[in-house]
């Protein structure tokens, strides 16, 4: 493991972005900061072990003009070579079903570093970019790497190789090609091509190109397979990142782009001050940890992007040693650091301040749901996924707790009010959101919040951080029901079942009459866990729902406002909501109404890609008022 030795003093005196335009000052301070953070370390060997960290780390030394002739000897040395193959690494069966894997781990950081410093030839000098070029990037030619063969012989079977492994070989691949090509153009050498020649790595003519475009366009439709995926959406980011920076096929950047700045989008309304707590694939490990930052690599890259970790700054406008884990993650931030892609300003804007509240859904594998405010972050936890495949749970898609994480506070799961869901993970569906609301089975009011903060009342629990005796000020108000179950289901689902509703102080209302007009209008009802109930909300908006329902498909949001609510998940659209919208298959559109402008992200023709900005309309129904009739009706849909 790479060893930080200066994680602390990292960003000290780089005030954090309040705005986009700090953030655009402050970028390259920040850049600068995390490639020299990152070359303070000791060159890791160039094996299965730290083949990554490797190009993160001797990438960031030739940056910063360290070590540069000791790396380029090293890596002429004939003893550098590829460690072990492409694509997945998998041992089953005491070893006998093995394949050692994960070289394109490397392959995508050499590809980065040669397209970063091909016209420096005093830092990666010529003869060392032909070795990489013809010895060390493996991957070639037009054939798509998608599937593999398992054990001697293939015994065990061919399997689908997975979404990162599959983006990191054929991004590395496309750029190879292009790589080499150019090696030929710019030095005349053409033994480099091989006995076939250089017309099997011209990607306008191998049709390589074309499969990308057509690999690249899904996410627009889909979203992604291994959506928010931990530990591995760094390793599909960072392909993305190369072909945007590298490809000079205009349309591969433009795709590449489009898949960056959805990303970016989706990051935008599923994080608070850069914390995100999601449901995820694949690792079953990373269901039990707690923590918000460490274990989101997508939290280190925007940290970076956008710079707003004012969450952690103490004193002075300097951001303290207490930026938990940041550290940890540098590595992935060197490829970013040193390139060219910037977070769009409408979208950066909605990451930084979360002026107005928001509703948003997502469709993929799974789903996704969040209500932001901006005092607090409402995120579904999401729906287990079932994916059995190399005779392992490795695959499947986890459902979080459904969590409440103040604007102001709050580093670790276990200490924000949450719905757990069901105690068998296997059984847990925690999509029941709505704006201001969240239900299901198993509400949670840690034992860390100060009871000066918390009014009981029967089966409710009302919690005021907004000021007075408690010491968080987090400025808004939570009620929690909490009641036994009614059904055996729901007793086998953990015994509880209860619903939330949080909402923001304003002149009319203040913690007593936030807790007077839930009682008023709901004390008196008789709630049940499998049966539709109805909520009205401080605001006055009626939810229907049912806080345990019946399979892993359907919504527990009966209507909104009395409007029928789409309870089938799987007809929802890729996404739907006051900020991102699916227009068609393979387009979508981040609307940012505080600055009235609208990103089109358009890949509906795989071939020809788009993206640009619009003026928003006037009559843009997500930034109407939050009682019009027909931005509820949005929600509902």
């Amino acid at each position: 493991m790479i060893i930080y030795s200066v994680i602390y003093a990292a960003l000290m005196f780089i005030p954090p972005s309040t705005s986009v335009q700090s953030s655009h000052e402050w970028f390259t301070a920040r850049a600068k900061r995390v490639v020299s953070l990152v070359s303070y370390n000791k060159i890791p060997d160039f094996d299965f072990k730290c083949g990554m960290q490797y190009t993160s780390v001797v990438t960031a030394k030739l940056a910063s003009g360290i070590d540069i002739e000791k790396i380029n000897r090293t890596i002429l040395d004939p003893g550098m070579r590829p460690y072990s193959k492409t694509g997945s690494d998998f041992q089953r069966l005491g070893g006998f079903c093995r394949r050692k894997g994960d070289y394109d781990f490397a392959l995508r950081g050499l590809v980065a570093m040669t397209g970063y410093f091909w016209d420096k030839p005093g830092i990666l000098w010529p003869e060392t970019r032909r070795k990489i070029i013809s010895r060390l990037l493996v991957e070639r030619g037009s054939k798509p790497k998608t599937r593999f063969k398992l054990g001697p012989g293939g015994i065990c079977g061919t399997h689908p190789e997975t979404e990162n492994h599959i983006l990191m070989i054929e991004s590395s691949r496309h750029l190879t090609n292009q790589y080499i090509m150019r090696e030929v153009r710019e030095t005349g050498q053409t033994d480099i091509c091989g006995k076939r020649g250089c017309k099997q790595f011209d990607n306008s003519r191998n049709g390589h190109a074309e499969w990308l475009l057509r690999h690249l366009s899904v996410f627009l439709s889909h979203d992604f397979s291994e959506y928010n995926s931990r530990p591995y959406q760094s390793y599909t980011v960072m392909p993305l990142q190369n072909l945007y920076e590298f490809s000079s096929d205009i349309r591969v950047k433009t795709a590449a782009l489009n898949t960056l700045d959805y990303l970016a989008g989706k990051f935008a309304v599923s994080s608070s001050g850069l914390r995100r707590s999601v449901p995820f694939r694949r690792k079953p490990a990373f269901r039990h940890r707690l923590d918000l930052m460490e274990a989101d690599t997508e939290a280190h890259r925007f940290l970076l992007m956008t710079g707003n970790y004012g969450l952690f700054v103490s004193g002075r406008g300097r951001a303290a040693a207490n930026i938990p884990y940041w550290g940890l993650g540098a590595s992935k931030m060197v490829f970013p650091a040193l390139g060219s892609y910037r977070v769009p300003d409408l979208i950066q804007d909605v990451i930084i301040k979360k002026d107005r509240p928001y509703f948003q859904r997502f469709k993929h594998t799974g789903i996704e749901l969040y209500y932001g405010s901006p005092s607090f972050l409402i995120s579904a936890g999401g729906v287990f996924v079932k994916k059995w495949g190399w005779f392992t749970n490795e695959n499947h898609g986890w459902a979080v707790p459904t969590t409440i994480m103040p604007a102001r506070g709050g580093l670790d799961r276990s200490e924000l009010i949450s719905i757990s869901g069901h105690i068998n993970p296997n059984k847990r569906n925690n999509a029941c959101v709505a704006p201001g609301f969240a239900c299901g089975l198993n509400p949670v009011v840690p034992a860390s919040i100060p009871e000066e903060c918390i009014e009981r009342d029967g089966p409710w629990t009302f919690v005021d951080f907004s000021g007075g005796r408690c010491p968080h000020k987090y400025d808004f108000f939570v009620a929690v029901y909490s009641a036994g179950c009614t059904s055996r289901s729901c007793r086998l689902g953990g015994g509880r079942f209860g619903f939330i509703e949080a909402a923001e102080p304003s002149a009319e209302m203040d913690f007593r009459i936030f807790k007077n007009r839930v009682l008023a209008a709901n004390g008196g009802r008789d709630f049940g866990s499998d049966r539709v109930n109805i909520y009205v909300t401080s605001s006055g908006l009626p939810i229907e729902f049912v806080p345990n329902v019946k399979s892993l498909r359907e919504w527990g949001i009966k209507s909104i406002a009395f409007k029928k609510t789409t309870t089938d998940m799987r007809k929802w659209k890729l996404a739907t909501g006051d900020i991102m919208n699916s227009a068609a298959p393979g387009v979508v559109w981040f609307d940012n109404c505080a600055i009235r402008k609208r990103l089109v992200l358009d890949s509906s023709n795989p071939y020809w890609p788009r993206h640009f900005e619009q003026s928003l309309p006037m009559d843009t129904v997500g930034c109407r008022a939050f009682n019009d009739t027909e931005r509820q009706g949005l929600w509902a849909r």
